[in-house]
Formats: C-alpha cells, sequence, structure tokens
C-alpha cells in the first residue's frame, strides 16, 4: 500500500488537532487526586477509611465542577482501595 503525501498531511494534522485539547475536568481532579493520594501515601501514617472520607470531602467541596470532584474521589479510590473497601471494577480500571 502506498501512502500518499494528501493521506500522510491529513494524519500528521489529525495527530496535531488532538494534542492540542485540553484535558476534561474529570482528568483534571484525576490528575490532582492522584498527587494529593501519593502525597498522603508518602507520609506512612495508617489511613482510616473515615479519614480518607473527610479529607477528600474538604479538598473537593468548594470545587465547582461535579467531574473534578469525581476525579479526584477515583484517584483516591485507585489508591486506598483496601481501605476504603470499593475497590474498583475491572471495567472502571482506566487501560
Amino acid at each position: 500500500m502506498k501512502i500518499s503525501k494528501h493521506y500522510l498531511v491529513t494524519l500528521v494534522e489529525e495527530v496535531l488537532n488532538e494534542s492540542n485539547r485540553k484535558p476534561s475536568p474529570w482528568v483534571k481532579g484525576h490528575m490532582q487526586g492522584n498527587k494529593d493520594a501519593k502525597r498522603l501515601a508518602r507520609k506512612g501514617e495508617r489511613q482510616s477509611a473515615k479519614g480518607l472520607l473527610a479529607y477528600i470531602k474538604k479538598a473537593t467541596e468548594n470545587h465547582p465542577n461535579a467531574e473534578w470532584r469525581e476525579g479526584y474521589r477515583f484517584a483516591f479510590q485507585l489508591m486506598f482501595s483496601a481501605q476504603l473497601s470499593e475497590p474498583p471494577s475491572d471495567g472502571q480500571l482506566p487501560y
């Protein structure tokens, strides 16, 4: 199969357009939640489910975007699944 110049230029333009997109609020919340969860995990303190849920609630209570809050919670759920006793199902794990 020959690749024409037009086809190659079209593919490159598509890649450039996709890379210019900003992440969604959910992704931004997940990234921030991941940073915070890692910071808490590095402290080495035992985290209880009640303490983690209180931390998540306090950290997300003033954020106006519900998608951001869900991404933040999901990051904590992945990091502290044993403590939160609600491990994500296989269908929820990112690929």
